[in-house]
């Protein structure tokens, strides 16, 4: 019963952490690739992720919880 929900994170956390080699070998190789000034993308990326988590807590607010319904 454990090996059942122990295979699919062991699998999850192996690809995961595979990803972030990949992309800290990427990045540490080829600082040019990494795109625009941090500071260009934060100004823009941050006051969206205070929305978008404004927003969420609307929606779990109004609906007590529950997801989009299908």
């Amino acid at each position: 019963m454990i090996w059942g929900n122990l295979l699919p994170s062991g699998v999850f956390l192996t690809k995961a952490f595979a990803m972030v080699l990949i992309m800290m070998w990427v990045a540490g190789r080829c600082p040019a690739a990494r795109g625009p000034a941090d500071a260009d993308v934060l100004e823009y990326l941050v006051p969206l992720t205070f929305v978008n988590l404004l927003g969420v807590s609307l929606w779990l607010l109004l609906f007590k919880g529950k997801g989009i319904p299908g």
